[in-house]
């Protein structure tokens, strides 16, 4: 939600780095990512989209 926001968005570029293998990912690239996979538009991830996302990244 939004009052955790800051921390979920790091919590999340922290897991996205680990698994593409890259620690040092930026906060925009990881938005950009976000936002390439938000299918609804909705600035958030949802299960289904994450799972979109890990695959594409296979």
């Amino acid at each position: 939600g939004a009052a955790g926001g800051d921390d979920e968005e790091e919590e999340v570029r922290r897991m996205l780095g680990k698994l593409l293998g890259s620690e040092k990912m930026g906060l925009e690239e990881c938005r950009a990512m976000i936002c390439r996979f938000d299918l609804n538009g909705d600035g958030v991830l949802s299960f289904d989209e994450f799972r979109v996302m890990m695959m594409a990244n296979l």
